[in-house]
């Protein structure tokens, strides 16, 4: 690097922590006014979270970004923001389904932000429990998966709660090969559920033909197996990287890119025009007497 670069670069830095400043200045003022909004709403008795709004928020700050932001980011960067500013007025709860850095808990993460408290459930039946019992404020469960089909499990619920769809989440399924070192040749052995063993299985006899596969409760679980043994991986999702400490050894190992899972918010309240779900992916909603497998791509 010649001097003249060297001090290029200095002097961008330097532009960049001014920024940045800024930015931090503005998410104070931000966070300010939020704490005001939360009193009134304490005032006026209304509700702290308000999806509709939010997501016309969310919408109107990407058609808006025109500029060198990267438009894939501009809505999860501000999501966080909401996020954070809701927390100053109320801590939202959200039950979900499945262990800690299951993909419904991802999911979860994905619609409401991370500043939340999210309780999981270990079935279905509970998170509806949860949010009929007032324990939490929203419930999140999967409906269907684009190549395994509707969840039945939740669409016998639905027909029979008080609840409504708030929103809902589609959320694409990718799969990580992770462990504690993060190296190859440290695997004996590879976690996983049986569906994403399944769904990996082309990627799996290429790159790892004699190591001994061993099923899981789920992908978040086998994760969290992984962490307690350097010379065990786990199939799973980044998130339970994040969560569980791993290293991506690899990334996107499944054999089929384009697996979807779609998620319903449920809610005690109305949500207006918003709530209305689509289609889903190969029938009608609610589908009486659907019988297409229930997938685990939840887990």
């Amino acid at each position: 690097m010649t001097i003249e670069t060297e001090h290029k670069l200095k002097a961008l830095r330097k532009k960049i922590e001014t920024v940045d400043g800024d930015i931090l200045r503005l998410l104070d003022e931000r966070a300010k006014i939020a704490k005001d909004v939360g009193k009134l709403k304490t005032e006026g008795g209304m509700d702290f979270y308000d999806p509709q709004r939010e997501g016309r928020i969310l919408a109107g700050l990407a058609q808006k970004n025109t500029e060198a932001f990267p438009q894939r980011a501009v809505q999860s960067v501000f999501r966080e923001i909401i996020s954070a500013c809701r927390s100053l007025e109320v801590e939202l709860t959200v039950a979900y389904l499945g262990p800690a850095a299951s993909y419904t808990h991802l999911a979860s993460v994905k619609h409401f932000g991370s500043s939340i408290r999210a309780l999981s459930q270990e079935t279905i039946e509970k998170v509806f429990e949860a949010v009929e019992g007032k324990k939490v404020g929203y419930g999140v469960v999967p409906v269907e998966n684009s190549t395994e089909g509707a969840v039945d499990r939740t669409l016998d619920v639905i027909a029979e709660s008080t609840l409504t769809i708030c929103g809902e989440v589609l959320l694409r399924i990718s799969h990580h090969l992770l462990s504690q070192t993060g190296r190859r040749t440290d695997i004996e052995e590879i976690y996983s559920h049986p569906q994403a063993f399944g769904q990996c299985r082309g990627w799996l006899i290429k790159n790892f033909p004699n190591t001994s596969l061993v099923e899981a409760t789920s992908t978040a679980k086998a994760a969290e197996i992984a962490a307690g043994n350097r010379k065990t991986a786990a199939i799973a999702s980044s998130f339970a990287a994040e969560h569980y400490g791993l290293n991506v050894i690899e990334s996107r190992i499944e054999d089929e890119h384009h697996n979807y899972t779609r998620f319903l918010i449920l809610g005690d309240h109305s949500p207006g025009k918003q709530g209305t779900i689509r289609p889903l992916f190969f029938s009608p909603f609610p589908c009486a007497g659907h019988t297409l497998s229930g997938s685990q791509d939840f887990l």
